[in-house]
Order: C-alpha cells, then sequence, then structure tokens
C-alpha cells in the first residue's frame, strides 16, 4: 500500500510539472518546415541592436509598393574622409533588388545595386555595404526597389570610420604629383570607396610610376581592384617630383578609387664613392648577345683545324688530280 501511494504521488508530480511547463510556454513543440504553423527562431522580446545611436542617420522599416518604389531623401548632411555603412533587409516573407544611388554636393552620381534580397530576422544577416563621403556638405539619397509585390524593407545608414589622418587622400585621380624624399620606401595603396564588387561591378587598373629623371617603372597591367586593398612598396633612388599616372575601366557611370602615398621608412645611409656612372648597354661587349663570340667560345681549337684540312683536303685533292694528268698526257687525248 505505501509503495502505490509513493508511486501515486511521483505521478501527480510529474503530471503537474508538465501542466506548469505548458502554460509557461517552457516547453515548446518542433513543427515540420513545411509546417503552415512555422515561425522563424527569434527572441521574443529582445532589444534593438542599434549600434552607436549618435552615429546612425537612417534606422526605419519602409513600406516600398508596385506603384511608389522609390525613397529619397534630398538633402543629408555628410562629412567629408567619412565612410557610411549600409545596411538593407527585408522583413516581410518577398524578395527584391534594391538599388541604392547617392548624389554628392557636386551632383556626381553613384549607384551601388543590392542583388536577391530575401526575408532575414536578424540584422547581422543583412545585405551591408559602404561608401565614401568625399565632399562636406548635402547628400542625396534613394533607394528604388525592384520588385512586383508590396513589402516592408528595414534600412540603416550609420556614420562609420574616417580615413587616417594626417594621410590626405587622392579621390579617383589620373595623375598624381608628389614629392618624394631618396632612398625611402613609401606605401601606395589603392581601396574602393563606391561600393564592393558585388554592388557597383569590378574595377581594374593600369599604373605606372615616372622618377624625377622620367623613368618609367611599370606597376600594374590591368589589375583588378577588388573588396581588399591592393598595395605595394616603392623605393626611391632620386629626390624630387614623381608622377603617378593611372588608367581606370569600370562597369558603373562614376567610381571612387582612394590613393593613399605614405613615407613608411629609411632605405639606406647614402654610403657611396664618388665619382660614379651609370653606363648604358655596350651590345658588343655582351658575349651572351654577340653571336660570332657566342659560336667561337663553344668551338674548340682542334675541331677548327680540322675543319679547315678536311675543307682544304676536299677542294685541293681534284685540283691536284687535274693538274698531273694535264702534265702527263699534254696533248690531252
Amino acid at each position: 500500500m505505501r509503495m502505490k501511494k509513493y508511486y501515486r504521488f511521483i505521478l501527480i508530480i510529474l503530471v503537474l510539472s508538465v501542466w506548469i511547463g505548458v502554460n509557461r510556454g517552457d516547453l515548446s513543440v518542433d513543427l515540420p518546415e513545411d509546417s503552415s504553423a512555422y515561425s522563424p527562431k527569434f527572441d521574443r522580446g529582445a532589444k534593438v541592436s542599434t549600434g552607436n545611436v549618435s552615429n546612425m542617420i537612417i534606422d526605419k522599416v519602409f513600406t516600398f509598393t508596385i506603384e511608389q518604389p522609390i525613397l529619397l531623401f534630398p538633402n543629408i548632411s555628410l562629412e567629408s574622409y567619412y565612410f557610411y555603412n549600409i545596411s538593407i533587409g527585408v522583413v516581410t516573407p518577398h524578395t527584391c533588388t534594391m538599388e541604392f544611388s547617392f548624389w554628392d554636393p557636386h551632383d556626381t552620381r553613384y549607384d551601388l545595386i543590392f542583388r536577391n534580397l530575401r526575408q532575414v530576422y536578424n540584422i547581422t544577416e543583412y545585405s551591408k555595404d559602404k561608401f565614401l563621403a568625399v565632399f562636406n556638405g548635402t547628400y542625396a539619397l534613394q533607394f528604388k526597389a525592384i520588385t512586383s509585390e508590396n513589402l516592408n524593407i528595414h534600412l540603416r545608414l550609420e556614420k562609420g570610420i574616417k580615413l587616417p589622418p594626417p594621410i590626405e587622400p587622392y579621390i579617383t585621380p589620373n595623375v598624381i604629383t608628389d614629392n618624394l624624399d631618396n632612398d625611402w620606401y613609401y606605401n601606395i595603396t589603392f581601396e574602393r570607396g563606391s561600393g564592393s564588387v558585388e554592388t557597383s561591378g569590378k574595377i581594374w587598373i593600369d599604373h605606372i610610376v615616372l622618377d624625377p629623371n622620367n623613368i618609367s617603372f611599370s606597376i600594374y597591367n590591368y589589375k583588378e581592384l577588388g573588396d581588399e586593398q591592393l598595395n605595394y612598396m616603392f623605393g626611391t633612388a632620386t629626390n624630387g617630383t614623381y608622377t603617378f599616372n593611372m588608367t581606370y575601366y569600370h562597369e558603373q557611370r562614376n567610381l571612387i578609387v582612394i590613393i593613399i602615398i605614405d613615407k613608411i621608412n629609411k632605405i639606406s645611409n647614402e654610403i657611396f664613392p664618388e665619382p660614379y656612372y651609370m653606363l648604358p648597354h655596350i651590345p658588343d661587349d655582351d658575349p651572351i648577345n654577340d653571336t660570332k663570340t657566342g659560336i667561337e667560345a663553344f668551338i674548340p681549337r682542334e675541331w677548327t683545324i680540322a675543319m679547315i684540312v678536311f675543307v682544304g683536303s676536299a677542294v685541293g685533292i681534284p685540283i691536284l688530280i687535274v693538274v698531273y694528268r694535264k702534265k702527263k698526257n699534254p696533248t690531252g687525248i
């Protein structure tokens, strides 16, 4: 009897535990993915991940419709040499492509395209990119949804990092002239400033450097500038004005390429005897490029003598035979 009462007591405790758990919502039921009752996993009542609110310029869900698919912000003040981060997330069960365009204070337009956007539930999964504000002033920003359905989209625009001072960047130049010191290393960096490869297409660069003596150094020949920086170290031999020439090939109408020339470290102690001379190339003194010298260097002397004897014999012996016969038979019969 005591054992039966004990088991009943345990059973009652288990039933009460299940009942309390269900009513408190601690227990969940795993639904198949094709169930109409399925909903994504997320934290109910979780706080919005706002980051640094003071740097936030746009953080809002907007409705884009088939009739009104364009959202325009005509007057947004941006600071020069700051990157601005864009995040885009569809928050209804739809898909679309988003065309983002911005106009700088000089009315130059730049375009970024976010393709195949779909509904996501976490800000970390949003489509992201960045662009550089080259000038201080008022910018116009436009978001255009390419969609066949009405949908809601969460847009975020946040002020990001600034290009490191005190270096003055060059923005998409074709020619840079800069005074460089001799026997120093300089680090030259190329970076995209108007979107990634995915949103703004590919960029290729031809690049040469001319030193103060107009000597040309080829650096890049149709080199692709991807999402990572391109950089190289250039060591100088001459003090003076250097010219950096660039040619760009790109898919978008306009682009921003950031170029930074940074003085790094001294290479040498500049110790050398004087006078010294840089001499031109003299082909006759070059055994590699001189065909005659090269042949003579590879034919032994004995072979040369043997060849002379052989050729002389081949020509001289028949002549001697003819002469001998004529003397022996002067009548020629």
